[in-house]
C-alpha cells in the first residue's frame, strides 16, 4: 500500500486573503522595495499567468461525497496542489491559449489524489480556468466510471483567484531563520537562509535540505525541491508553496505541499 504523510494545515491559513480584497498590488517590503506582482501582469504564457492562490470548495468522492472549503496553489512553472481537510490533490498543469471567444482556458494534467483514509490514486485532472480567475477541475473519466457503478474515488474542485489581503512574496519579507510545524507527537523544524536554501530534520529522524524558489508574484508563490534522508520517507520531493507575512519585512507562515510518487507532506510552517 502506497504510504505517505498527512499533517494537518493549521488555523492560520484562514488570514490568508479572499477573492473580495480591496487591497492593492505590489505592496513591497519597505526593507527593499521589492513588489509582488499578479502573475498575470508579468508573464507571456498561459499557464504562467494563471499562478496564484485560488480559494474554493474541494469535494472528495468515493462511496460517499465530501465537500469541505480549500485551499489551492498554482505556480508559473505549473505545479499544482488543491488542499480541505477531506482530501488534496498535487500534480502538474499545462494551459493553452484561452478561447478568443470568452477567454477561458481549457486544460489537461495529472494529479495524485491523497486523503488521511486512503492510499493515494493517480487519475486525469480535466479543468478550465476563466478569464474572470474562476477554476474549475475534475476527473471526467472518474465520473464516467461511476456513471457505469465502477468504486472509483474522485475529486472535483472549484474556486475563485484570490487578491492577498497582505501581499508580499519571499523575496519582500525576510523568511530567514527557523520554522516549524507539529502534527500530534510529530515535529518539523526548518532553517532557512539568506539564500533561500533550508535544512532541517524532523521528531523521526528524518533529515531534509533543499531550496525555494521564488517567482516575486502576488500570493507569495514558490516552488520548492527538497531531499529527504534518514527515514523511511526517504527521497526526492517537489512541491509548491505560498508565503504570509506584512508589509513592514516580516515573514509568519509557509504553506503548501512537497509530494514524492508516494508520500506528500503538507506544509504549515509559522515562524
Amino acid at each position: 500500500m502506497t504510504r505517505y504523510l498527512w499533517i494537518a494545515l493549521t488555523a492560520a491559513l484562514a488570514g490568508c486573503g479572499g477573492g473580495g480584497s480591496e487591497s492593492s498590488s505590489g505592496s513591497g517590503s519597505e526593507n527593499n522595495n521589492i513588489t509582488c506582482e499578479p502573475a498575470r501582469e508579468l508573464f507571456s504564457s498561459p499557464t504562467e499567468k494563471a499562478a496564484g492562490v485560488y480559494l474554493g470548495y474541494f469535494e472528495h468522492i468515493y462511496e460517499t461525497s465530501t465537500t469541505r472549503e480549500g485551499t489551492g496553489i498554482l505556480s508559473p512553472s505549473g505545479r499544482l496542489m488543491f488542499f480541505a481537510n477531506n482530501g488534496l490533490v498535487t500534480g502538474l498543469f499545462s494551459l493553452p491559449a484561452p478561447s478568443p471567444v470568452d477567454g477561458t482556458s481549457t486544460f489537461d494534467g495529472s494529479v495524485k489524489l491523497w486523503s488521511s483514509e486512503a492510499a493515494a490514486d493517480s487519475l486525469p485532472l480535466n479543468g478550465y480556468l476563466t478569464s474572470q480567475g474562476g477554476l474549475s477541475a475534475n476527473c471526467s473519466s472518474c465520473d464516467e466510471a461511476r456513471e457505469l457503478l465502477e468504486p472509483v474515488r474522485s475529486y472535483r474542485f472549484e474556486a475563485q483567484y484570490g487578491k492577498p489581503t497582505s501581499n508580499v512574496c519571499l523575496s519582500s519579507v525576510d523568511a530567514s531563520g527557523s520554522w516549524s510545524q507539529s502534527s500530534g507527537e510529530e515535529t518539523t523544524t526548518i532553517t532557512i537562509d539568506a539564500n533561500n536554501s533550508f535544512t532541517g530534520s524532523d521528531s523521526t529522524g528524518c533529515i531534509y535540505s533543499g531550496a525555494l524558489t521564488d517567482h516575486r508574484i502576488e500570493g507569495g508563490i514558490m516552488d520548492i525541491n527538497a531531499t529527504v534522508s534518514n527515514c523511511s520517507k526517504a527521497g526526492e520531493f517537489i512541491g509548491v508553496g505560498s508565503i504570509l507575512g506584512d508589509s513592514q519585512g516580516a515573514a509568519h507562515f509557509i504553506f503548501g505541499a512537497l509530494w514524492s510518487d508516494s508520500r506528500v507532506v503538507v506544509l504549515s510552517l509559522e515562524k
